[in-house]
């Protein structure tokens, strides 16, 4: 073996070392301070991207995630679901609609975010900054408020696809070590969120006909090709965390 090969390996060794500690001040079962479990894990969280090291082969602890409810402010618009659902796909988060009757009678509905503080917090940050970008792309676009829904919905719905075709990459990539300590976190994530959605009691949602421009609704999707999906580039958010 060259010099080179054992300085490596010793390296890997002490790395190995470093995050089993973390990973035993983050266990929920042998730490009571939950303040003190969070920056451990995200350390080891850090460490495993940084090396290339998976989770699974460091240790079996689980992930003590408690999910919360953060109600957002978004006007729940066909295509405006569907950024959310393409940016709670990629940030490890769910939400429901719930509704408030106005003294009118009126309904007004709004998402219900679920998932850790910090994971929910991208998750809006995210999704605030696409709507932006999509609406001011339509009405530079466009003059027909229908054209300008047209392309919302082009453009939400490539998204959407997009992360899809992200999360999918993550699984085909399970086998490698980045993919499974991906795999790992996210697993954990989406059961916690499944488990927290599970004590609702939920109607489905049943979304009414839409008419499209479709010369509006293709220029959408081809800017729902091109627009950023990795908000890491404008504010350096990181898309694994640990809420507090």
């Amino acid at each position: 073996m060259s010099d080179l090969s054992q300085s490596n390996l010793a390296i890997d060794k002490s790395i190995v070392a470093k995050i089993r500690k973390l990973l035993a001040l983050a266990d929920v079962n042998k730490n009571s301070h939950e303040n003190e479990r969070t920056v451990a894990m995200q350390a080891a969280l850090d460490l495993l991207a940084k090396h290339n090291l998976s989770m699974a082969e460091i240790s079996k602890t689980t992930l003590d995630i408690q999910p919360e409810e953060i109600r957002g402010t978004f006007k729940m618009e066909p295509w405006i679901r569907g950024v959310l659902a393409a940016t709670c796909k990629l940030y490890y988060t769910d939400y429901y609609l719930s509704g408030q009757r106005h003294f009118d009678g009126r309904i007004e509905r709004f998402p219900v975010f679920i998932g850790t503080a910090e994971n929910i917090a991208v998750t809006i940050d995210m999704a605030t900054w696409l709507i932006k970008s999509i609406r001011q792309e339509s009405n530079k676009m466009y003059k027909e408020a229908h054209e300008r829904k047209s392309f919302r919905l082009g453009a939400a719905d490539r998204i959407f696809d997009r992360a899809r075709e992200i999360t999918s990459a993550e699984k085909a990539a399970g086998d490698t070590a980045v993919g499974t300590s991906l795999m790992v976190i996210r697993n954990q994530f989406e059961l916690a969120n499944e488990k927290h959605l599970a004590k609702k009691n939920l109607r489905p949602f049943k979304a009414r006909p839409i008419h499209l421009d479709f010369d509006a609704f293709s220029s959408g999707e081809a800017f729902g090709e091109q627009v950023g999906l990795d908000r890491q580039t404008h504010n350096k958010i990181k898309r694994i965390s640990i809420a507090e």
